[in-house]
């Protein structure tokens, strides 16, 4: 067991799917640290919008680099929350993304995007990231792409499990769902096509959902 200093009130984290590196979401703080889970010791620590609370981190994209997505509920004066996008190869915070209500789970869908759940409303968003050049040079456009109605106050989201084809190719996932914890509901959303209608069932006292790949 190791003990890490890293900020006040840290709540979420998440591992890097780009290599030995851990975000933790330090609550009290509004800011972000990032661990080298081979040395376990702190790289560096960026500030972020109001109570972070969730991360979702992405693969490392070729001639790209790798993201982090942190969702920042709010509060305060920051009444909606934002959403934080850090990329290593500036090597820091790029934005605070605006437009959510409350964002608090989220989960990145093995493409270009994240999935957001807007615990102060009631609808789960797409932000997807498009990428222009490589490199140092590379421009980056995160933007909205899908808001989708789910039900009230989602506090959590996951996606369809991921899986291989035969040839080594990722396939994206077909399905986004959602725990709605204000109404004890859970939602299916179609990821190919989100304005298609959802599927929900009941499911009293809903509050977190997650997925597993069965092999």
């Amino acid at each position: 067991r190791i003990d890490l200093l890293v900020g006040r009130g840290p709540h979420g984290a998440g591992y890097s799917l780009a290599g030995p590196l851990v975000f933790v979401a330090n609550k009290l703080d509004h800011s972000c640290t990032l661990v080298n889970a081979s040395t376990m010791a702190p790289v560096t620590t960026f500030s972020v919008g109001t109570s972070p609370h969730d991360i979702a981190t992405t693969f490392n994209y070729p001639g790209v680099g790798y993201f982090a997505f942190i969702s920042c509920i709010g509060g305060g004066s920051d009444e909606d929350g934002s959403v934080a996008l850090y990329w290593n190869v500036p090597n820091g915070l790029q934005a605070n993304i605006t437009g959510f209500k409350n964002p608090k789970s989220m989960i990145f869908d093995y493409g270009a995007a994240a999935w957001i759940a807007n615990s102060g409303g009631n609808t789960t968003q797409q932000l997807t990231l498009q990428f222009a050049g490589g490199g140092f040079a590379a421009t980056i456009f995160p933007s909205v792409t899908a808001t989708v109605k789910v039900g009230e106050n989602p506090s959590g989201v996951t996606v369809e499990p991921w899986f291989y084809l035969a040839s080594g190719g990722l396939t994206p996932p077909q399905s986004v769902i959602t725990a709605n914890r204000g109404e004890g509901t859970i939602a299916f959303i179609d990821a190919t096509q989100p304005s298609r209608p959802i599927v929900t069932l009941d499911f009293p006292g809903a509050q977190e959902v997650a997925a597993w790949l069965d092999h």
